[in-house]
Protein backbone atom coordinates (compact mmCIF):
# COMPACT_ATOMS: atom_id res chain seq x y z
CA UNK A 1 0.00 0.00 0.00
CA UNK A 2 2.81 2.50 0.78
CA UNK A 3 4.33 1.95 -2.74
CA UNK A 4 1.16 2.59 -4.04
CA UNK A 5 0.89 5.55 -2.45
CA UNK A 6 4.65 6.49 -3.21
CA UNK A 7 3.44 6.31 -7.04
CA UNK A 8 0.27 8.22 -6.55
CA UNK A 9 2.48 10.98 -5.17
CA UNK A 10 4.59 11.23 -8.52
CA UNK A 11 1.73 10.95 -10.47
CA UNK A 12 0.84 14.24 -11.05
CA UNK A 13 4.61 15.42 -11.90
CA UNK A 14 4.49 12.69 -14.73
CA UNK A 15 1.21 13.90 -16.12
CA UNK A 16 2.68 17.63 -16.34
CA UNK A 17 5.53 16.18 -18.12
CA UNK A 18 3.42 14.15 -20.33
CA UNK A 19 0.89 17.03 -21.26
CA UNK A 20 4.49 19.54 -21.87
CA UNK A 21 5.66 16.52 -24.04
CA UNK A 22 2.50 16.74 -25.64
CA UNK A 23 1.68 20.53 -25.83
CA UNK A 24 5.28 21.31 -27.14
CA UNK A 25 5.12 18.71 -30.21
CA UNK A 26 1.57 20.01 -30.85
CA UNK A 27 3.55 23.61 -31.10
CA UNK A 28 6.31 22.64 -33.33
CA UNK A 29 3.70 20.88 -35.46
CA UNK A 30 1.34 23.75 -35.48
CA UNK A 31 4.72 26.03 -36.64
CA UNK A 32 6.12 23.67 -39.03
CA UNK A 33 2.62 23.17 -40.91
CA UNK A 34 2.15 27.03 -40.74
CA UNK A 35 5.32 27.89 -42.39
CA UNK A 36 4.83 24.75 -44.92
CA UNK A 37 1.45 25.88 -45.10
CA UNK A 38 2.60 29.72 -46.20
CA UNK A 39 5.60 28.41 -48.30
CA UNK A 40 3.08 26.07 -50.44
CA UNK A 41 0.71 29.62 -51.13
CA UNK A 42 3.88 31.69 -51.49
CA UNK A 43 4.72 29.67 -54.47
CA UNK A 44 1.51 29.04 -55.62
CA UNK A 45 0.75 32.79 -55.93
CA UNK A 46 4.13 33.80 -57.40
CA UNK A 47 5.24 30.72 -59.79
CA UNK A 48 3.92 27.82 -61.68
CA UNK A 49 4.30 24.76 -59.24
CA UNK A 50 3.04 21.39 -60.00
CA UNK A 51 0.90 20.05 -56.78
CA UNK A 52 -1.71 17.76 -56.41
CA UNK A 53 -5.36 19.80 -56.58
CA UNK A 54 -6.08 18.30 -52.60
CA UNK A 55 -2.56 19.54 -51.47
CA UNK A 56 -4.07 23.15 -52.84
CA UNK A 57 -7.08 23.34 -51.57
CA UNK A 58 -6.16 22.18 -48.12
CA UNK A 59 -3.05 25.24 -47.76
CA UNK A 60 -5.55 27.26 -48.74
CA UNK A 61 -8.39 26.54 -46.58
CA UNK A 62 -5.65 26.42 -43.56
CA UNK A 63 -4.09 29.80 -44.46
CA UNK A 64 -8.09 31.37 -44.64
CA UNK A 65 -8.46 29.80 -41.20
CA UNK A 66 -5.86 31.41 -39.96
CA UNK A 67 -5.85 34.36 -41.87
CA UNK A 68 -9.37 35.11 -42.37
CA UNK A 69 -8.97 38.72 -43.95
CA UNK A 70 -6.36 37.25 -46.14
CA UNK A 71 -7.87 37.68 -49.64
CA UNK A 72 -6.17 35.83 -52.54
CA UNK A 73 -5.09 38.46 -54.68
CA UNK A 74 -6.26 38.22 -58.38
CA UNK A 75 -6.42 40.21 -61.65
CA UNK A 76 -9.11 40.22 -64.05
CA UNK A 77 -8.46 39.17 -67.72
CA UNK A 78 -9.86 37.18 -70.32
CA UNK A 79 -8.50 34.07 -71.25
CA UNK A 80 -8.89 31.86 -74.39
CA UNK A 81 -10.57 28.19 -73.53
CA UNK A 82 -8.54 25.48 -72.01
CA UNK A 83 -6.25 28.34 -70.28
CA UNK A 84 -5.41 29.83 -66.84
CA UNK A 85 -3.02 32.15 -65.51
CA UNK A 86 -1.77 32.21 -61.87
CA UNK A 87 -3.06 34.69 -59.47
CA UNK A 88 0.63 37.34 -59.40
CA UNK A 89 0.52 41.21 -57.89
CA UNK A 90 2.36 42.39 -60.81
CA UNK A 91 1.06 42.80 -64.10
CA UNK A 92 0.78 39.47 -66.20
CA UNK A 93 3.11 39.14 -68.97
CA UNK A 94 0.26 38.82 -71.19
CA UNK A 95 -3.40 40.20 -70.74
CA UNK A 96 -5.63 38.91 -72.67
CA UNK A 97 -8.62 41.01 -74.08
CA UNK A 98 -12.35 39.47 -75.51
CA UNK A 99 -11.82 40.66 -79.27
CA UNK A 100 -9.47 42.77 -81.18
CA UNK A 101 -10.82 44.40 -84.31
CA UNK A 102 -8.84 42.67 -87.31
CA UNK A 103 -9.19 46.24 -89.45
CA UNK A 104 -7.14 47.87 -86.88
CA UNK A 105 -4.43 45.29 -87.86
CA UNK A 106 -2.51 44.65 -91.22
CA UNK A 107 -2.28 41.28 -90.58
CA UNK A 108 -4.62 38.86 -89.06
CA UNK A 109 -4.14 38.20 -85.45
CA UNK A 110 -4.30 34.43 -84.63
CA UNK A 111 -4.85 34.47 -80.88
CA UNK A 112 -6.74 38.03 -79.27
CA UNK A 113 -4.41 39.26 -77.31
CA UNK A 114 -2.50 42.30 -75.80
CA UNK A 115 1.04 41.76 -74.54
CA UNK A 116 1.49 44.18 -71.45
CA UNK A 117 4.17 44.70 -68.94
CA UNK A 118 5.46 43.66 -65.98
CA UNK A 119 5.45 46.31 -63.43
CA UNK A 120 7.60 47.15 -60.58
CA UNK A 121 8.10 50.06 -58.08
CA UNK A 122 9.64 52.71 -59.07
CA UNK A 123 10.79 55.54 -57.17
CA UNK A 124 8.86 59.22 -57.79
CA UNK A 125 6.57 57.17 -60.46
CA UNK A 126 5.31 54.54 -58.30
CA UNK A 127 5.75 51.90 -61.06
CA UNK A 128 7.18 51.23 -63.99
CA UNK A 129 7.87 48.55 -66.54
CA UNK A 130 10.13 45.56 -65.27
CA UNK A 131 12.87 44.77 -66.77
CA UNK A 132 12.33 41.65 -69.05
CA UNK A 133 11.59 39.72 -72.42
CA UNK A 134 9.18 37.94 -73.74
CA UNK A 135 8.62 35.87 -76.61
CA UNK A 136 5.24 36.06 -78.60
CA UNK A 137 3.16 34.64 -81.44
CA UNK A 138 3.81 37.83 -83.26
CA UNK A 139 7.36 38.92 -81.92
CA UNK A 140 9.82 40.00 -79.29
CA UNK A 141 8.41 42.49 -76.44
CA UNK A 142 11.58 44.04 -74.53
CA UNK A 143 12.28 46.23 -71.53
CA UNK A 144 15.81 46.41 -71.13
CA UNK A 145 17.69 47.71 -67.63
CA UNK A 146 16.69 51.16 -68.29
CA UNK A 147 12.77 50.27 -67.80
CA UNK A 148 12.67 51.71 -71.61
CA UNK A 149 10.80 49.58 -74.23
CA UNK A 150 13.83 49.02 -75.97
CA UNK A 151 15.90 45.84 -76.86
CA UNK A 152 19.44 47.38 -75.91
CA UNK A 153 20.56 49.09 -72.62
CA UNK A 154 21.91 52.33 -73.72
CA UNK A 155 25.21 54.02 -72.78
CA UNK A 156 25.12 57.35 -70.88
CA UNK A 157 26.22 59.17 -74.03
CA UNK A 158 25.15 58.50 -77.48
CA UNK A 159 27.65 57.43 -80.23
CA UNK A 160 28.90 59.50 -83.03
CA UNK A 161 26.08 60.51 -85.65
CA UNK A 162 23.56 58.88 -83.67
CA UNK A 163 20.59 60.89 -82.97
CA UNK A 164 18.66 59.92 -79.68
CA UNK A 165 15.08 60.53 -79.57
CA UNK A 166 12.61 59.34 -76.60
CA UNK A 167 8.82 58.81 -76.87
CA UNK A 168 7.07 59.41 -73.28
CA UNK A 169 3.24 58.81 -72.41
CA UNK A 170 0.92 55.82 -71.67
CA UNK A 171 -0.24 53.08 -72.83
CA UNK A 172 -0.83 54.53 -76.52
CA UNK A 173 2.43 55.90 -76.48
CA UNK A 174 3.72 52.45 -74.92
CA UNK A 175 2.39 50.59 -77.64
CA UNK A 176 -0.90 48.89 -75.81
CA UNK A 177 -2.08 47.04 -78.64
CA UNK A 178 0.82 46.51 -81.06
CA UNK A 179 1.61 42.87 -81.67
CA UNK A 180 5.42 43.31 -80.91
CA UNK A 181 8.13 46.41 -80.14
CA UNK A 182 8.61 46.66 -83.94
CA UNK A 183 4.71 47.98 -84.56
CA UNK A 184 4.61 49.94 -81.69
CA UNK A 185 4.66 54.14 -82.85
CA UNK A 186 8.57 54.44 -81.71
CA UNK A 187 9.27 50.97 -83.59
CA UNK A 188 8.04 52.50 -86.76
CA UNK A 189 9.36 55.65 -86.12
CA UNK A 190 12.92 54.77 -86.07
CA UNK A 191 12.39 52.52 -88.64
CA UNK A 192 11.39 55.37 -91.32
CA UNK A 193 13.85 57.27 -89.83
CA UNK A 194 16.66 55.68 -90.44
CA UNK A 195 15.27 54.66 -94.27
CA UNK A 196 14.94 58.26 -94.50
CA UNK A 197 18.27 59.69 -93.25
CA UNK A 198 20.36 56.39 -94.12
CA UNK A 199 24.04 56.67 -94.68
CA UNK A 200 24.32 60.19 -93.05
CA UNK A 201 22.94 59.73 -89.21
CA UNK A 202 21.24 57.05 -87.18
CA UNK A 203 18.51 56.80 -85.20
CA UNK A 204 17.92 55.37 -81.48
CA UNK A 205 13.95 56.03 -80.96
CA UNK A 206 13.54 55.12 -77.28
CA UNK A 207 9.84 53.71 -75.99
CA UNK A 208 9.95 55.49 -72.36
CA UNK A 209 6.29 55.67 -71.90
CA UNK A 210 4.17 53.37 -68.97
CA UNK A 211 0.47 52.30 -69.38
CA UNK A 212 -1.31 54.64 -66.90
CA UNK A 213 1.22 57.54 -66.56
CA UNK A 214 0.08 61.16 -67.22
CA UNK A 215 2.11 63.91 -67.48
CA UNK A 216 3.10 64.38 -63.87
CA UNK A 217 4.52 61.19 -64.17
CA UNK A 218 6.68 61.98 -67.60
CA UNK A 219 7.79 64.96 -66.22
CA UNK A 220 9.61 63.16 -63.25
CA UNK A 221 10.84 60.18 -65.69
CA UNK A 222 12.00 63.03 -67.78
CA UNK A 223 14.18 64.66 -65.48
CA UNK A 224 15.13 61.86 -63.51
CA UNK A 225 15.87 59.01 -65.85
CA UNK A 226 15.89 60.01 -70.03
CA UNK A 227 17.70 63.47 -69.36
CA UNK A 228 20.56 61.41 -68.07
CA UNK A 229 20.81 58.91 -71.61
CA UNK A 230 22.08 61.61 -74.20
CA UNK A 231 18.69 62.80 -75.27
CA UNK A 232 18.65 65.18 -78.60
CA UNK A 233 14.60 65.43 -79.10
CA UNK A 234 11.93 63.86 -76.65
CA UNK A 235 8.31 63.60 -77.40
CA UNK A 236 5.82 63.32 -75.12
CA UNK A 237 3.00 61.42 -77.08
CA UNK A 238 0.09 62.35 -74.37
CA UNK A 239 -2.82 63.91 -72.79
CA UNK A 240 -6.20 61.26 -72.69
CA UNK A 241 -4.68 59.67 -68.90
CA UNK A 242 -4.57 63.28 -68.13
CA UNK A 243 -7.85 64.28 -68.95
CA UNK A 244 -9.54 61.21 -67.53
CA UNK A 245 -7.97 61.91 -64.64
CA UNK A 246 -8.88 65.30 -64.00
CA UNK A 247 -12.31 66.12 -66.85
CA UNK A 248 -13.52 62.10 -66.12
CA UNK A 249 -12.65 61.47 -62.27
CA UNK A 250 -11.89 65.13 -59.98
CA UNK A 251 -8.44 63.87 -59.26
CA UNK A 252 -5.49 65.62 -58.65
CA UNK A 253 -2.42 64.56 -61.02
CA UNK A 254 0.20 65.58 -58.83
CA UNK A 255 -0.97 63.27 -55.75
CA UNK A 256 -3.45 60.65 -57.72
CA UNK A 257 -1.53 56.92 -57.42
CA UNK A 258 -2.97 55.72 -60.74
CA UNK A 259 -2.93 52.08 -60.21
CA UNK A 260 -4.94 50.47 -62.82
CA UNK A 261 -1.62 50.20 -65.31
CA UNK A 262 0.58 48.37 -62.65
CA UNK A 263 -0.41 45.70 -60.65
CA UNK A 264 2.09 47.24 -57.78
CA UNK A 265 -0.47 49.03 -56.36
CA UNK A 266 -2.36 45.60 -55.46
CA UNK A 267 0.85 44.65 -53.79
CA UNK A 268 0.60 47.20 -51.81
CA UNK A 269 -2.93 47.14 -50.78
CA UNK A 270 -2.80 44.02 -49.83
CA UNK A 271 0.35 44.39 -47.91
CA UNK A 272 -1.08 46.52 -45.98
CA UNK A 273 -4.42 45.13 -44.88
CA UNK A 274 -2.36 42.08 -43.87
CA UNK A 275 -0.47 44.37 -41.89
CA UNK A 276 -2.28 46.72 -40.33
CA UNK A 277 -5.79 45.62 -40.89
CA UNK A 278 -7.09 48.13 -43.46
CA UNK A 279 -6.39 49.29 -46.69
CA UNK A 280 -4.01 52.26 -46.27
CA UNK A 281 -3.41 52.39 -50.04
CA UNK A 282 -7.10 53.29 -50.68
CA UNK A 283 -7.04 55.96 -48.51
CA UNK A 284 -4.45 57.80 -50.22
CA UNK A 285 -5.70 57.54 -53.87
CA UNK A 286 -9.38 58.50 -52.54
CA UNK A 287 -7.94 61.49 -51.12
CA UNK A 288 -6.42 63.03 -53.67
CA UNK A 289 -9.87 64.18 -55.19
CA UNK A 290 -9.73 66.71 -52.13
CA UNK A 291 -6.85 68.38 -53.29
CA UNK A 292 -8.84 68.64 -56.78
CA UNK A 293 -9.59 72.20 -57.63
CA UNK A 294 -11.78 73.37 -60.55
CA UNK A 295 -8.92 75.58 -62.57
CA UNK A 296 -6.46 72.81 -62.29
CA UNK A 297 -7.80 71.86 -65.74
CA UNK A 298 -5.69 72.20 -67.82
CA UNK A 299 -3.62 74.66 -65.57
CA UNK A 300 -2.02 71.56 -64.21
CA UNK A 301 -0.77 69.94 -67.01
CA UNK A 302 0.43 73.32 -68.65
CA UNK A 303 2.90 73.57 -65.46
CA UNK A 304 4.52 70.38 -65.93
CA UNK A 305 5.28 70.78 -70.04
CA UNK A 306 6.49 74.27 -68.96
CA UNK A 307 8.83 72.82 -66.29
CA UNK A 308 9.61 70.03 -68.85
CA UNK A 309 10.67 72.95 -71.56
CA UNK A 310 12.18 75.09 -69.68
CA UNK A 311 14.60 72.64 -68.17
CA UNK A 312 15.38 70.63 -71.77
CA UNK A 313 16.00 73.97 -73.37
CA UNK A 314 18.15 75.36 -71.18
CA UNK A 315 20.42 71.57 -71.73
CA UNK A 316 20.17 71.91 -75.81
CA UNK A 317 16.99 69.16 -75.79
CA UNK A 318 13.93 70.23 -78.46
CA UNK A 319 10.85 68.85 -76.42
CA UNK A 320 7.54 68.03 -78.11
CA UNK A 321 4.42 67.87 -77.00
CA UNK A 322 1.95 66.07 -78.82
CA UNK A 323 -1.63 65.47 -78.16
CA UNK A 324 -3.27 61.86 -78.88
CA UNK A 325 -5.76 61.13 -81.22
CA UNK A 326 -9.44 60.43 -79.44
CA UNK A 327 -11.97 58.16 -80.65
CA UNK A 328 -14.84 60.05 -81.90
CA UNK A 329 -17.69 57.13 -82.30
CA UNK A 330 -16.93 55.69 -78.45
CA UNK A 331 -17.56 57.55 -75.29
CA UNK A 332 -15.00 59.82 -75.38
CA UNK A 333 -16.78 62.53 -77.38
CA UNK A 334 -19.11 63.00 -75.07
CA UNK A 335 -16.48 63.86 -72.64
CA UNK A 336 -12.66 64.21 -73.27
CA UNK A 337 -12.97 65.42 -76.75
CA UNK A 338 -14.28 68.61 -75.30
CA UNK A 339 -11.94 68.42 -72.52
CA UNK A 340 -9.02 67.85 -75.09
CA UNK A 341 -10.26 71.06 -77.27
CA UNK A 342 -9.72 73.01 -74.51
CA UNK A 343 -6.51 71.62 -73.36
CA UNK A 344 -5.41 72.59 -77.28
CA UNK A 345 -5.78 76.06 -76.69
CA UNK A 346 -3.87 76.51 -73.78
CA UNK A 347 -1.07 74.38 -75.53
CA UNK A 348 -1.24 76.85 -78.41
CA UNK A 349 -0.92 80.15 -75.97
CA UNK A 350 1.87 78.51 -73.71
CA UNK A 351 3.52 77.59 -76.85
CA UNK A 352 4.02 81.30 -77.72
CA UNK A 353 6.05 81.93 -74.47
CA UNK A 354 7.59 78.69 -73.25
CA UNK A 355 10.39 76.59 -75.65
CA UNK A 356 8.48 73.48 -76.64
CA UNK A 357 6.85 72.22 -80.07
CA UNK A 358 3.09 71.64 -79.80
CA UNK A 359 1.51 68.80 -82.74
CA UNK A 360 -1.92 68.48 -82.70
CA UNK A 361 -3.18 64.64 -83.11
CA UNK A 362 -6.48 64.81 -81.56
CA UNK A 363 -8.37 64.37 -85.17
CA UNK A 364 -5.50 62.95 -86.87
CA UNK A 365 -7.35 59.73 -87.43
CA UNK A 366 -10.98 61.04 -87.84
CA UNK A 367 -12.89 58.78 -90.34
CA UNK A 368 -10.46 56.06 -89.58
CA UNK A 369 -12.34 54.74 -86.49
CA UNK A 370 -11.51 51.38 -87.04
CA UNK A 371 -7.95 51.46 -86.53
CA UNK A 372 -8.77 52.34 -82.56
CA UNK A 373 -9.23 49.41 -80.29
CA UNK A 374 -10.94 51.45 -78.00
CA UNK A 375 -11.13 55.02 -77.22
CA UNK A 376 -7.35 55.86 -77.22
CA UNK A 377 -5.92 52.38 -77.86
CA UNK A 378 -4.26 51.61 -81.66
CA UNK A 379 -3.71 48.31 -83.38
CA UNK A 380 -0.20 48.53 -85.69
CA UNK A 381 -1.90 50.69 -88.62
CA UNK A 382 -3.01 53.64 -86.54
CA UNK A 383 0.60 53.23 -84.65
CA UNK A 384 1.78 53.27 -88.39
CA UNK A 385 -0.10 56.05 -89.28
CA UNK A 386 0.84 58.35 -86.34
CA UNK A 387 4.64 57.63 -86.90
CA UNK A 388 4.37 58.79 -90.36
CA UNK A 389 2.58 62.21 -88.96
CA UNK A 390 5.53 62.60 -86.34
CA UNK A 391 8.41 61.88 -89.00
CA UNK A 392 6.39 65.12 -90.85
CA UNK A 393 6.90 66.85 -88.34
CA UNK A 394 10.39 65.80 -86.66
CA UNK A 395 12.31 66.49 -90.39
CA UNK A 396 12.60 70.37 -89.79
CA UNK A 397 13.89 69.90 -86.31
CA UNK A 398 16.19 66.95 -87.22
CA UNK A 399 17.51 68.64 -90.19
CA UNK A 400 17.92 72.29 -87.86
CA UNK A 401 20.16 69.79 -85.27
CA UNK A 402 22.18 68.09 -87.62
CA UNK A 403 23.02 71.53 -89.40
CA UNK A 404 24.54 73.07 -86.30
Amino acid sequence: MKVLRRNEKYKPFFYIILMTIVATAIFVSFIVITRFSFEINSQMITSDISLPPAVKRITEKYIRLLVPQMVEIKYKHTSLPGESMPAKIYHPPIQLYDYLPQNAYFEKLSRPYVEQAPMIFTPFVTYAPAPFEFKGPFGTMTHNIQQFRYDKNLPYKKQEKEIRIFITGGSTAWGCGAPNDSRTISGYLERELNDRYKGDFFFTVVNAAAGGWGSTEERVWILNRISEYDPDIIISYSGYNDIDFMVGKNEDIYSFIHHDGGYYYAGLREYEYYNRGEYIADKMTNNSSLFYRDNDFPRKIIKNIIIISEYLESTGVTYIYALQPINRKSDSRLLHIPAAEILIESLKEAEKRHPYIFINHLNLLEGREEVFLDNCHLGDIGNSIVAENLMKNLMPVINRRTLR
